[in-house]
């Protein structure tokens, strides 16, 4: 997806989605690791000419949905 989000936001997306509830805890004496490892790059996109119309958290909605 073309929008850079983090994990903290993903799984704060997935607790509402879900309706659950969680905490991320982030070890203190582990080093930090990139929330995106990939640089941003829409040529498949442009190759297909669609884009999402989703956000991720639109999209973990829709699931959460369907699984009901």
């Amino acid at each position: 997806h073309p929008a850079d989000v983090t994990f903290s936001q993903i799984a704060d997306a997935a607790y509402q989605a879900f309706s659950t509830t969680g905490q991320v805890r982030f070890l203190a004496d582990k080093p930090d690791i990139p929330d995106n490892v990939f640089e941003p790059d829409s040529a498949l996109y442009d190759r297909l000419a669609w884009y999402p119309a989703l956000t991720m958290r639109d999209g973990l909605r829709k699931i959460a949905s369907d699984l009901r």
